[in-house]
């Protein structure tokens, strides 16, 4: 077994102070003393095993896969090995593929290291892998007990950049072109099922802006990605992606956001920010910190600050930070450095977990998991969705190498703050979208929707307004929508059809008939539901309803209501 390279003597500048990144925070994290309520660390991938590197794990906690950095041919027929959970106990790996891509080279030009992603129901695996010619995206998909073979997803891209990501149900991928020729650009696919044809590669980031490094939320629908430096958003509404919205406004020599990622519910991103300062003719990363934002009632937050003291840059522990479900509870790497007694310059010699969680209105951190010794690198940290497993790489742990670690707490995750009950968004004329979390409720407006900028809101109604016309009643949609005039508040109407899109599983049919569900808009003028100006379209299977809505008013789910009879008795 080879010992994993960890540059034990990566010499950092001594520029590590706190910068005034854009986009500053009202909240700030408070630094807790180390507290209990965790399992000591165990361990779940033994060193008889081969040496693992950028694990995954699925949500149930029972299936886990990671390249196999030092063993196969050469850099580009590096293994990659799923182990699973049964009967109590972590199973010998298999190999599921043999054409991962790692190198321990010095000077790489567009380097690959196969970063494998396994979906949230462990059924499916992604990973870029050598093509013999190129990196591709590769499936693979379970078939019955076992795994099937890698399938080279058709893209059209001539080079794949090494991250992806995966929706729970493995049928949404996330990908980005990696070339000289081609830039950096992000792309998703998708399919019906596993098992049917994957569509082809929609490009979600802005043509000739770049984009990459994406994460899909647990329903493919949602996106986070790098762009120019900055954190963008994008989500699917109906089957048509959103124009990506930038939701920081830092400048790439300023500041570069890292590791975007979204949670699990799609509801907030939490990212690295890193600060640059101008060196030698390069600019030298020189302190970041960890922050979130949430889906607000007027579209994101302001960024919090997650960790209460900065952290150090550095390639040795680079990576994600870990969330639960709804990002209320984080754990992230902090990078611990010395100097020797001939030299003044530090030097990275381990790290350490830390975990900060949402209580109180603010973020409180501490100390997870300390050092045990020099050159132990406790990093890639993976928290289950219910915030109570971690599971993490704690390279050359407790005289150990190539092992990885689990520990569990039986303290639940503070919760999200409450979803607002009213959205807001301001859409141009070149067309938007905007969704209320609160109701599952999305608008896509098209280009030409609006002629000038409006703000479209979207207020949720506790109750129907108005009685539902007889014998039809609701099942708990029920909203109200306007677009106000930007520059002169007056209201306006749509110009064309807007995609309205409601998921109504968190209720089902309720009290109505299969079959009769619709989306009725009340007329202000004649007070009365009605139909007119609306179309749609129930999946009922889905228990979706996609509709093309060319006013704006109160709208309600109405479906005719079960017909109930009492058993009578006659004398």
């Amino acid at each position: 077994m080879r010992i994993r390279s960890t540059l034990s003597r990566l010499f950092v500048v001594v520029a590590f102070t706190l910068l005034f990144l854009c986009n500053p925070a009202p909240i700030h994290a408070v630094q807790l003393d180390p507290g209990g309520g965790w399992s000591a660390p165990s361990v779940i991938w033994p060193e008889g095993w081969d040496n693992p590197m950028y694990f995954d794990m699925d949500d149930s906690g029972t299936r886990m896969v990671a390249l196999i950095p030092y063993a196969g041919a050469d850099k580009d027929h590096r293994p990659i090995q799923v182990s699973e959970f049964v009967d109590g106990a972590w199973q010998t790996p298999v190999t599921i593929a043999t054409n991962g891509s790692f190198s321990t080279e010095n000077f790489q030009v567009l380097p690959q290291k196969t970063t494998p992603v396994i979906s949230g129901n462990g059924e499916t695996i992604a990973y870029t892998g050598w093509t013999g010619t190129m990196y591709g995206v590769y499936i693979v998909d379970r078939v019955g007990a076992g795994w099937g073979a890698p399938v080279l997803l058709s893209t059209g891209l001539q080079n794949h950049h090494y991250w992806v990501s995966l929706s729970d149900d493995g049928d949404t991928v996330a990908y980005s072109s990696y070339s000289f020729l081609e830039g950096s650009s992000l792309y998703v696919s998708s399919r019906g099922e596993p098992g049917q044809p994957w569509g082809g590669a929609v490009q979600i980031s802005t043509p000739n802006l770049g984009g990459g490094w994406g994460s899909l939320s647990g329903d493919g629908a949602k996106i986070a990605f790098v762009s120019n430096a900055q954190l963008d958003f994008s989500e699917k509404i109906g089957s048509t992606w959103t124009p990506p919205a930038s939701l920081t406004d830092n400048f790439w020599f300023e500041a570069s956001v890292e590791f975007p990622q979204m949670s699990g519910d799609g509801q907030s991103i939490f990212y690295w920010e890193v600060g640059l300062t101008p060196g030698s003719g390069n600019y030298v990363r020189s302190g970041q910190n960890l922050y979130v934002i949430r889906r607000s009632g007027t579209g994101w937050s302001a960024p919090q600050v997650v960790n209460a003291i900065p952290i150090l840059p550095t390639s040795v522990v680079d990576g994600p930070a870990a969330a639960d479900e709804h990002a209320t509870r984080l754990i992230y790497t902090r990078p611990i450095t010395t100097t020797d007694s001939g030299s003044s310059d530090p030097y990275v010699y381990g790290s350490q977990l830390e975990v900060s969680e949402w209580r109180d209105g603010g973020w409180q951190s501490r100390l997870l998991v300390d050092m045990a010794g020099w050159g132990n690198y406790n990093w890639w940290p993976k928290l289950s969705p219910d915030g109570r497993t971690l599971t993490f790489d704690g390279n050359q742990r407790n005289y150990l190498s190539g092992v990885l670690w689990q520990m569990t707490t039986t303290d639940a995750p503070p919760p999200p703050p409450p979803a607002p009950v009213m959205v807001s968004a301001l859409i141009a004329p070149t067309g938007g979208g905007l969704t209320s979390p609160t109701d599952h409720t999305s608008y896509l407006f098209g280009a030409g929707t609006f002629t000038d900028t409006v703000r479209v809101d979207h207020v949720v109604e506790p109750t129907l307004p108005h009685p539902a016309p007889a014998g039809m009643t609701g099942i708990g949609h029920c909203f109200w929508v306007a677009a106000i005039l930007n520059a002169t508040g007056e209201m306006a109407q749509p110009g064309v059809p807007v995609t309205v899109t409601i998921d109504y599983g968190d209720t089902g049919l309720g009290p109505t008939l299969p079959g009769t569900l619709d989306l009725w808009r009340w007329d202000e003028e004649a007070e009365i539901w009605t139909l007119d100006a609306i179309t749609c379209q129930d999946d009922a299977a889905n228990q979706r309803m996609t509709c093309q809505v060319s006013h704006f008013s109160t709208f309600a789910l109405l479906g005719e209501t079960r017909s109930v009879f009492l058993p009578s008795v006659q004398r």
